[in-house]
């Protein structure tokens, strides 16, 4: 339909850059994907078009839409301010989102720019023109009520704010933005076509707006991209405007007044918004608060009523003896905890398993180095690092003893540690410098960037150590550009062979670098080191020790469990293009992404060589501090998985800082289940009915592998299961079963399961084969729940009890239960395997009839170059034991300690003690 075009001009000249709409077009480009909110005219959206740009349109108006929706790809007709963003651009991404004359009409701005973020592709970035209301001849007609200039697309009624050039900035600081470019419209306020004179102005007014950049400022055109750390707005800025006189005081003033309400206004809404959502939260922690106090209460009467008991002082006194002959850890105490635990494993497991216990002679050794073994106690982690810390921490006369071996060391690369700058506190700068200073290794070279702080001394403490020591390196930038920018600068002024990553407010331990250093003459092939780390409170003090596992790629995914101290080879680093713009926050996960997809030379230094100052405000002080942290990480993980030709969703995990890689599944493959039984119908009836009224997936079958049922409502059941039963009449052997079961299935996977399981979640299929798909994976294991919901099984780990292996309960250490992990072996209670690797290892060993074949059977995946894999998101019940009860045959234990005598599980820290999981060996 016809529709009236609005009075603006009907062609746009895009030579001349003093144009809004000129400029606008000009910093979209060409081949783009847009999204344009309020294309109006639509005079931009046709250049746009010609430009081979394809356009999304938003518009309100009907009639303005029907005008630029024939040079759009899409049009939308509907409120900007109303719009449900995912719905409405639900698996759209758009190089650039075009603001042209449209966020000074929007009650919420901030809530738009936020919403738009996800809707960028990498690299993708918004273009905004604002009109500037500033200058003090708009500004006396707005008091003045006065609406002169409405067909110049000044000011009108549905104007909403006034924006400055710091309140622009603001705006974007505040939404996640940078704005990495500037560009004036200028506007001569006393042109005659505006019918106003620089006489109608009282001489200073006048005078103001003639030396004023506001005041000749039309329009702002400004380009943003998602970063963490705004653009420094310091008066004036130097590199994009020219420098003009000072502001008069009184638009200085007015000013001021205008950004200092609009900072409380908005500071007072945060804080509302805050209490509101803390008030509950403080009413359950009182509640549950005075309950504690209370049940405290009880305790201490309950005990102050036994300790004055007859009973217990009956009691200490017959301990006296024992006290007295034979206290606590002295030889004569071995045979009364040996007693103690041969009544423990009769109860366990019967009289039948102690006597075995006892007459296989050649476990006497083991036995007595675990009776001499304390017990630990349970102590806080924090409380037992201090205990660590006193055990094994540098001091002056080790760490003289540490810088005559540094020098002796065959290969003595030169390490250069980057750092960024912006704003730290500075005495924590100071602490950060020192701690690479003070290093007993001294190949080493400091490059600190400031990305233009402006808090006061820290210019100053740069350069009085820049020019104390010249292996520090310091530059300055002018205005802030974000960390990823900063530290790629530091980068280039690296030269050493290596470099390690330092924030400017943590700490390096004093050997940091030599035992990197001894590494690397231990391994010099190694691209990529990574350390344990803890974090340090503010007075100092050392705590929360992450001791990490050896390279565990799916862990990364999960978290960025590698992050301090990470060491990388320059030329891999150069090789990857150093830190990438648009990742802030998460700039160092997404680097090792890429770092680890050009090299999988990857060590791990099991120490803490790194501490993490929680800083008020910090990811290390609170999993929630940066909201853009969070999204970044998503798009890096996202990133890595389009890189690597594996298709799939990053989903947000339990805990901010945690995700879930969600892999498409290739087809639709055919599962097959395989559970052994004997008898036990109630327990097989369930597991049975578990796996066919849960599972989403529907391509699967069920086969019963039956060893020798003897009860007739068992075998009526088989008649009756309308599945596959394979009869295996032999005596009880696992692993010939399951190979059986295996052999006969006829399936690309298989999925071993026993019949004391039941499944919990839906997508448990799902959940497994989505890694067991990978070529790269053997066998794929889930989270097992014991029936009262403890955790019986993340993953096995082999070491314990003298060389053989135990089920971990990570005991919420990290939360490393909740991630996908690379592990050692998983239980066969359930595993899924593709059947051609099942069959390229020999399956499980028949020697191996009743225990160990499992995680035998994993080393020898592992061996084969696979990984194997404990995903938490497939969940089961399992009554462990609940069909022939708990039979570890030594014949089994014998034949799995001799066949790996010399294991070590790299996915179980060594500083954590084999026997107690996760308790630190002290």
């Amino acid at each position: 339909m016809l529709v009236d075009a609005p009075r603006y001009e009907s062609q746009i000249d895009l030579t001349n850059e003093n144009n809004s709409q000129t400029l606008v077009i000009l910093l979209t480009g060409e081949n783009k994907r847009v999204l344009e909110t309020g294309p109006a005219t639509g005079y931009v959206t046709r250049e746009l078009q010609a430009r081979s740009c394809k356009v999304t349109g938003l518009e309100i108006d009907e009639q303005a839409a029907a005008i630029a929706e024939p040079f759009c790809e899409r049009m939308i007709v509907g409120d900007l301010e109303k719009l449900d963003f995912a719905e409405t651009f639900k698996g759209e991404l758009f190089d650039v989102a075009i603001f042209g004359d449209v966020l000074e009409h929007l009650a919420d701005p901030w809530r738009v720019l936020r919403e738009i973020r996800p809707f960028l592709a990498p690299g993708g970035y918004i273009v905004a023109s604002v009109p500037n209301v500033a200058h003090a001849s708009l500004r006396l007609s707005v008091l003045q009520g006065d609406f002169k200039y409405t067909e110049l697309g000044l000011l009108d009624r549905t104007h909403l704010r006034f924006f400055t050039r710091e309140s622009l900035g603001e705006l974007f600081r505040d939404t996640g933005y940078s704005i990495i470019e500037w560009r004036r419209v200028v506007l001569d306020p006393f042109a005659t076509e505006q019918g106003l004179r620089e006489s109608d102005y009282p001489p200073y007014l006048a005078q103001a707006m003639r030396n004023d950049e506001e005041a000749l400022t039309y329009q702002y055109v400004v380009t943003a991209v998602v970063s963490d750390t705004p653009i420094a707005f310091n008066g004036h800025d130097e590199a994009a405007v020219p420098r003009t006189a000072p502001l008069s005081s009184a638009m200085a003033a007015i000013r001021a007044e205008e950004n200092r309400i609009l900072a409380l206004e908005r500071r007072m809404a945060t804080i509302t918004e805050g209490w509101h959502s803390l008030t509950p939260r403080l009413e359950e922690a009182e509640a549950k608060l005075l309950k504690m106090t209370q049940h405290a209460g009880n305790l201490g009467n309950d005990l102050s009523r036994m300790r004055n008991s007859i009973g217990w002082r009956l009691l200490q006194i017959a301990r006296t003896p024992i006290r007295v002959l034979a206290p606590s850890g002295s030889p004569q105490r071995l045979p009364l905890i040996a007693v103690r635990r041969a009544i423990g494993l009769a109860a366990r497991r019967g009289p039948m398993a102690l006597v075995k216990k006892v007459a296989n002679v050649r476990q006497w050794p083991a036995v007595m180095r675990n009776l001499r073994r304390p017990q630990v106690p349970h102590m806080d982690l924090n409380a037992a690092y201090q205990i660590w810390l006193e055990r094994y921490s540098i001091t002056p006369e080790r760490a003289d003893r540490l810088r005559i071996e540094a020098l002796t060391l065959t290969y003595r690369p030169r390490i250069s540690i980057v750092t960024p700058v912006y704003n730290p506190e500075v005495s924590w700068l100071r602490d950060a410098i020192d701690s690479v200073a003070g290093q007993v290794y001294d190949n080493w070279e400091l490059c600190l960037a400031d990305d233009g702080s402006t808090k006061p001394g820290i210019r100053e403490l740069l350069e009085d150590y820049g020019s104390r020591d010249n292996r520090i390196k310091v530059s300055f930038a002018e205005q802030n550009a974000g960390i990823s920018a900063a530290s790629n600068r530091a980068l280039a002024m690296a030269t050493g062979e290596y470099v390690g990553l330092l924030d400017h407010d943590d700490v390096l331990t004093p050997d940091a670098l030599y035992v990197v250093a001894k590494q690397l003459n231990e391994r010099p092939e190694i691209d990529y080191i990574y350390s344990d780390e803890d974090k340090m409170e503010l007075d100092g003090g050392r705590l929360d020790p992450f001791f990490k596992p050896d390279w565990s790629p799916d862990t990364l995914y999960c978290l960025n469990y590698a992050t301090h101290f990470s060491v990388y080879r320059k030329s891999v680093l150069d090789g990857v293009g150093g830190f990438r713009l648009g990742f802030e926050g998460s700039q160092d996960w997404d680097l090792t992404l890429r770092v680890t997809e050009l090299t999988d030379r990857v060590a791990h230094i099991a120490r803490p060589l790194y501490s993490w100052r929680k800083v008020p405000g910090s990811a290390a002080a609170a999993d929630d501090a940066k909201e853009y942290a969070h999204v970044a990480a998503r798009k890096a993980i996202g990133e890595a998985l389009e890189r690597r030709g594996t298709p799939g969703q990053v989903l947000d995990g339990p805990y901010k800082g945690y995700y879930r890689v969600k892999y498409d599944i290739i087809g639709e493959p055919k599962v097959a289940i395989v559970i052994p039984t004997r008898d036990g119908l109630d327990m097989l009836r369930k597991c049975i009915d578990s796996i066919r009224t849960k599972s989403s997936y529907t391509n699967y079958e069920i086969i019963i592998i039956n060893n020798q049922s003897s009860d007739p409502a068992t075998l009526k059941y088989f008649d009756q299961f309308g599945g596959r039963v394979i009869d295996y009449p032999h005596p009880f052997n696992y692993s010939a079963q399951m190979n059986l079961g295996v052999r006969e299935a006829g399936a690309e996977y298989v999925l071993l399961l026993n019949n004391d399981t039941i499944v919990m979640n839906d997508d448990w299929i799902e959940a497994m084969l989505e890694y067991g798909q990978r070529a790269d994976v053997g066998a794929v294991g889930a989270r097992l729940l014991f029936p009262d919901g403890r955790v019986q099984h993340e993953g096995v780990y082999v070491g314990c009890g003298g060389g053989l292996a135990g089920h971990i309960d990570h005991k919420g250490y990290y939360a490393l239960g909740e991630c996908v992990l690379n592990v050692s072996a998983v239980t066969a209670a359930c595993m899924l395997v593709k059947a051609s690797v099942y069959q390229e290892v020999g399956g499980l060993d028949e020697e191996l009839n009743v225990a160990y074949n499992d995680v035998d059977f994993c080393l020898r995946l592992r061996a084969a170059g696979y990984e194997v894999i404990y995903t938490p998101h497939a969940r089961l019940v399992h009554r462990e034991g609940g069909t022939r009860g708990h039979r570890h045959p030594d014949g089994n234990e014998s034949l799995f300690r001799s066949r790996w005598p010399n294991y070590r599980d790299p996915y179980y820290n060594p500083n954590f003690d084999v026997d107690h999981p996760f308790a630190l060996k002290l």
